[in-house]
């Protein structure tokens, strides 16, 4: 009934409803002469029409009004609660809940899956060298980025901080790493301008796939896997990809 309501909008509803009115006062009222067994006339027939159709759009007006506008705040919220305002990408709480689900789903198809653990490199020096509301920028910036390259079904969401995963589905480690490659490579070409100059920035990468000829695997492993191999890019230099091999051992690219 809400989807409805919604799709039709507060003023075909309100039109609607005014209609019904009527067409319940007409039957109402033939009911009642009926019984009554009083002629129809049609001054009786057009006070029947007349009435609902002043009065119902009074009354119901204001209550669509407010209706919609709570339709409105809680698909409000619930973009809020989807999205993360900074970077644009996926909330948190969002991607967690549907990577959850398509691990379940990629388990039954026998697909693989990677994951991307994605880190800006000296975040907290921007930060501090250029403020917060510039930190945003980037961020922001980032997740442009991303978004240019990323498929329909792929899933991208700030996991927190500067820390941003990715849910590649149908990837294997080919796959992950030519994404990571090609972000890499955005970022290289496409330097940010800080205080009029440019700025590179780089990012360290941990990638984590899951093969389905592997043992069932959960997104609290997934992302372990990928944050070791994150762990590890740091410890290389940064500005590199490092992906899970087993075993907690890492390829560096």
């Amino acid at each position: 009934m809400r989807k409805t309501i919604e799709k039709l909008g507060p003023a075909v509803t309100i039109t609607v409803v005014t209609l019904a009115s009527v067409i319940a006062s007409l039957a109402l009222s033939h009911v009642i002469y009926v019984i009554l067994d009083f002629d129809v006339s049609l001054s009786n027939t057009m006070v029947a029409i007349i009435v609902p159709l002043i009065i119902t759009p009074l009354v119901v007006t204001p209550l669509f009004n407010l209706l919609f506008r709570v339709f409105e705040l809680e698909n409000t919220n619930r973009v809020l609660a989807a999205y993360d305002p900074v970077t644009g990408l996926m909330s948190r709480r969002a991607i967690l809940s549907q990577t959850v689900s398509f691990l379940s789903y990629a388990e039954r198809k026998r697909m693989p899956v990677s994951m991307l653990f994605i880190d800006l490199d000296d975040f907290k020096a921007i930060n501090d060298k250029y403020g917060h509301q510039f930190g945003d920028n980037v961020l922001h910036r980032v997740g442009q980025y991303i978004n240019t390259i990323k498929r329909e079904s792929d899933l991208i969401g700030r996991y927190g901080g500067d820390e941003i995963i990715a849910l590649l589905p149908d990837t294997d480690t080919k796959g992950v790493l030519h994404f990571a490659e090609k972000l890499h490579g955005i970022l290289k070409e496409n330097p940010i301008t800080a205080n009029n100059e440019p700025m590179h920035l780089t990012l360290s990468i941990g990638t984590a796939t899951y093969k389905p000829n592997a043992h069932p695997i959960n997104i609290d492993e997934l992302i372990r896997q990928s944050d070791l191999a994150l762990y590890e890019a740091k410890q290389h230099g940064k500005n590199c990809t490092a992906s899970y091999r087993a075993d907690d051992t890492f390829d560096l690219h």
